[in-house]
């Protein structure tokens, strides 16, 4: 492989798609599949969270650093959220569990982030109580102090 090859591959799957329009190789498949299947490829990369590290997520503080610019905080606090196994997908209220990969949103002043949870994904593991690998936190008391929690 040469190093423009290279180069071009490291670019990203579009660059492949034209290398491989290149040589002819969309003409010998069905190129109405394709075309479907790209969209769908697209379709669900869009609905993915961002791209924290899922090992990362098994930590409460990790989780709960992602909820940064929480925007409903009124409704609902970060803590909470991140205790209940969720960290912020930075869609909107969008939150997923770190351990079902599940997604919560239109959160609502007085909802309880486990109960919700565990009404909505009662088979999660983490809302079972399996041991899941969760790595707990105590931040009441930075909380309280007004000390910042990233």
């Amino acid at each position: 492989m040469t190093f423009e090859a290279m180069s071009k591959i490291e670019g990203g799957i579009s660059t492949i798609d034209n290398i491989l329009h290149s040589i002819g190789y969309y003409s010998r498949i069905d190129t109405k599949r394709y075309t479907d299947a790209a969209r769908v490829r697209k379709e669900s990369s869009a609905n993915r969270s961002p791209a924290w590290d899922p090992n990362d997520m098994k930590s409460e503080l990790e989780r709960l650093r992602t909820f940064k610019n929480w925007p409903n905080s009124e409704a609902i606090s970060p803590s909470e959220l991140a205790k209940a196994g969720f960290y912020y997908s930075l869609r909107g209220d969008r939150v997923q569990c770190a351990f079902c990969k599940n997604f919560l949103r239109n959160w609502e002043a007085g909802d309880d982030a486990m109960t919700e949870h565990g009404r909505h994904f009662p088979r999660c593991p983490f809302v079972q109580g399996q041991d899941v690998g969760n790595i707990k936190i105590k931040i009441e008391m930075r909380e309280k102090e007004g000390s910042p929690w990233w």
